[in-house]
């Protein structure tokens, strides 16, 4: 009979790998989220910037986007994983 870390938890190791990926998934939406109402807020406000501001803002969301976009895609892996994980 073999010993390991999963047999341990209380609760499934399905379940705590679903956890982390629900966790995940909020993550990477409320970054979607707020950065889509950064945006919106910055264009309703009529902010005057210069060209030099704009580039950085613009980078700042594409980051902000793409890190929630890889958080979504790590939540939807770790979900099918948590799937054949006895």
């Amino acid at each position: 009979m073999s010993h390991t870390f999963w047999s341990d938890l209380p609760f499934g190791a399905s379940n705590l790998i679903n956890a982390v990926a629900a966790f995940l998934a909020l993550m990477g939406a409320w970054l979607w989220l707020a950065t889509r109402w950064r945006e919106q807020r910055s264009h309703t406000a009529g902010m005057v910037r210069s060209v030099r501001q704009h580039t950085a803002t613009a980078q700042v969301n594409r980051f902000f986007y793409v890190f929630g976009a890889a958080c979504l895609a790590s939540a939807l892996m770790l979900s099918q994983l948590s799937v054949y994980v006895a």
